[in-house]
């Protein structure tokens, strides 16, 4: 089994230098970090130039893509999946580049548990978000030492491990939107399909203080594509 995390960025590479440096201070594995440039078309030029530096300050610890235009949340990931050595055993670990664990040893507790429950298709760390989802029921579990909870339905995805044996076999990721909104959703259908579900690690947690990075008209444009349906 080999781990490897992934991070699509559709954004400013400050934001993604944050996030990788807090993501390294509280992660105890290693593993390789493939990231695809979903060519976020603010600041090109200059996304480009600091994507430059990441690779530079993450040396060979990182690979790093590039696409012509912005192929969406699904479409990107399956891209990049496409791009990298994948074995059924392994496990794909997504973070987002404003992804921020606060407590150490978030990533060996999400693979703590793949390894013990072979029910659960793909787990993430947890927020308020998580916590204030209405309507879902939880069922609380151990895997070892780690706690985790089953939910009745689908939750906002944070840092989350995959087996890459269940995305190989739902097709990869799938959202009905063009572009952004309700992957989350479309994936737990998938699970359910292969008998398999989601959890979420109650004790690892996430805040969103990285938020402070995003532009105004990206925020406008994930309301508008996702919520509003207004810009397709």
């Amino acid at each position: 089994m080999n781990i490897f995390k992934t991070c699509l960025l559709f954004g400013g590479v400050e934001q993604l230098a944050c996030g990788l440096e807090l993501q390294a201070a509280t992660a105890t594995l290693k593993y390789h970090t493939y990231i695809l440039d979903d060519c976020y078309p603010l600041n090109r030029e200059q996304n480009l130039r600091l994507l430059g530096q990441i690779k530079k300050r993450w040396e060979d610890a990182v690979t790093v893509f590039h696409n012509e235009n912005n192929l969406g949340i699904h479409v990107a990931n399956n891209r990049l999946n496409s791009l990298m050595p994948l074995n059924d055993d392994d496990i794909i670990i997504t973070v987002a580049p404003d992804s921020v664990p606060l407590n150490v040893g978030w990533d060996a507790a999400l693979i703590q548990v793949l390894n013990h429950d072979p029910k659960v298709a793909y787990v993430g760390t947890t927020s308020y978000a998580i916590d204030q989802t209405p309507g879902i029921v939880w069922q609380e579990k151990t895997a070892g030492d780690v706690r985790y909870r089953v939910g009745s339905g689908p939750c906002m995805s944070h840092i989350t491990a995959w087996r890459w044996s269940f995305l190989k076999k739902a097709g990869g990721f799938i959202q009905p939107m063009n572009y952004y909104g309700h992957l989350e959703a479309a994936m737990f259908n998938k699970a359910m399909h292969q008998g398999m579900t989601h959890a979420y690690l109650p004790d690892y947690r996430e805040d969103f203080r990285l938020e402070a990075y995003h532009d105004d008209v990206y925020r406008r444009y994930k309301l508008a594509q996702a919520h509003e349906y207004s810009f397709p």
